[in-house]
């Protein structure tokens, strides 16, 4: 993408070309709608899927200039996704990945970089949450893609979830569980 996305002044938001092209992948309804919305009104061209299996469907006949997603989902949560897209014989495992998850606004440490995404983006309120994303877009171009971004962009303003840590945790317990059964019956 060359200096496609460009400040506008008046708004003081990134505006982009037509042919940049996003996919957001998340299970939350409103938030996929909602952000969806913003980001054509922007001037993107936008792509939804609901879950990591959906996503992975659309990239095999699309590849968008940039992937938002959230970590946590069912069926396919967002870390196996984004490694899974690392390891596509496509132009799509080159895509620039920006996590959006409510995991990072507590604190842990997400290490987006060993999943395979380029940036994090702590989800809080959608208004900040969609500034955090404009300003993720905003610098891109090919060759801040590649080498990725710094920390997770992280509000002050967003409440403790330790709640999400947990639910990691149980995800992840139960996908080595799962994992590690040979042959059998899950009742």
């Amino acid at each position: 993408m060359k200096k496609s996305i460009q400040a506008d002044k008046r708004a003081g938001t990134p505006r982009a070309a037509q042919r940049d092209q996003i996919l957001i992948v998340d299970n939350d309804p409103v938030f996929l709608a909602l952000l969806a919305k913003f980001l054509r009104k922007d001037g993107f061209r936008v792509l939804t899927a609901k879950d990591g299996a959906l996503a992975l469907k659309i990239l095999k006949t699309v590849t968008p200039d940039v992937i938002l997603m959230d970590l946590v989902m069912p069926n396919l949560s967002g870390d196996r996704l984004c490694r899974m897209i690392r390891e596509m014989d496509t132009a799509a495992k080159d895509v620039h990945i920006i996590l959006v998850t409510a995991l990072a606004t507590d604190g842990t440490a997400v290490d987006y970089r060993g999943m395979g995404a380029n940036d994090c983006v702590a989800k809080a309120a959608f208004n900040q949450t969609y500034r955090r994303i404009n300003e993720a877009l905003s610098g891109l171009d090919r060759r801040s893609r590649k080498k990725g971004g710094g920390k997770p962009v992280v509000p002050r303003e967003v409440p403790s979830r330790s709640v999400i840590s947990e639910l990691l945790t149980i995800n992840r317990n139960n996908e080595a569980f799962i994992s590690n059964i040979s042959e059998g019956r899950l009742e």
